[in-house]
């Protein structure tokens, strides 16, 4: 391998920051509406603005990856999440709060978009597709973890401490990662291949589209359910805080159950299997909850 075990570490810290940057902000959500007095509606929308950042980052780090240094896109994307979320902890404006969220958004989506092109440039090809579920396992975590840490975080402090954790593990990632990663060169320099040829042939792979799709919706789906059920819980169940998080934390327990049993199966059942299992189980699990 081209990675050291600390590498990977940090690489994976990048991962798990992926989710934090989402999950732990779930508990506080309702808190986060009194503080700053503004509408269950517009509170939520915060977690749609994430989204729009994070979106429009995986079109910039993604390519820039490619005609650039692994290591220094990941580095320059993890500094400028160093600078972007401390200045949340003294916003009281939701609008503001609105921009700065998005621009962690932006910044953390080189977390997964340029962390898997790391691992794949520094795995062998035999082991790359449990080297990617590892990496789904770590991010199974993020929102177990963010329930938990959230919730300590709002009872005992108050929501801005919130991004001042995500602060901390951003500089830890940082720095773990200027020391450890490795400067890999990405296969797409090396071939000197255009942006837009190589774009096109990625929209033209019938499989990769399939599959992008599918992890977009399943993602959306964990993240409005991360996003409303602090609601449903605090609301109409009139839970505390507390007992509310611990619900949260219970519930997303599975997701890492999950991806554990992905990860010790996926090189016998392959991904395409996996991938038809899990939307039958999650189709069959939905219309339960309907009933």
């Amino acid at each position: 391998m081209k990675q050291s075990i600390l590498g990977f570490i940090f690489i994976g810290s990048g991962f798990l920051l992926t989710q934090l940057s989402s999950s732990l902000l779930a508990p506080a959500l309702p808190s986060m509406a009194v503080a700053l007095n503004c509408s269950n509606s517009q509170i939520k929308f915060l977690l749609c603005m994430f989204l729009i950042g994070y979106a429009g980052g995986q079109f910039l780090w993604g390519p820039l990856s490619d005609y650039f240094k692994r290591k220094s896109v990941w580095l320059i994307a993890t500094g400028l999440y160093c600078i972007v979320c401390p200045p949340i902890y003294f916003l009281s404006n939701i609008y503001w709060l609105y921009l700065f969220y998005a621009l962690v958004g932006f910044m953390t989506a080189a977390h997964t978009g340029v962390g898997n092109a790391i691992i794949k440039d520094s795995v062998p090809k035999e082991r790359l597709t449990q080297a990617i579920a590892a990496a789904g396992l770590i991010l199974s975590c993020g929102p177990s973890i963010g329930s938990a840490l959230g919730t300590a975080l709002v009872i005992h402090y108050s929501w801005p401490s919130i991004f001042l954790a995500l602060s901390i593990l951003a500089g830890i990632t940082f720095s773990g990662s200027l020391c450890f990663v490795t400067n890999l060169s990405s296969t797409a320099a090396q071939n000197s291949q255009s942006f837009s040829s190589g774009f096109k042939k990625i929209l033209q792979n019938r499989v990769f589209i399939g599959c992008a799709i599918t992890l977009s919706l399943s993602f959306s789906t964990l993240v409005s359910y991360i996003n409303i059920m602090p609601f449903i819980f605090n609301h109409y169940l009139n839970l505390s805080t507390r007992t509310a998080g611990m619900l949260l934390l219970v519930s997303t327990s599975a997701y890492i159950l999950a991806a554990l049993i992905v990860m010790l199966t996926i090189k016998q059942t392959g991904p395409l299997k996996q991938i038809k299992v899990g939307l039958s189980l999650f189709l069959l699990s939905s219309l339960c909850l309907l009933l």
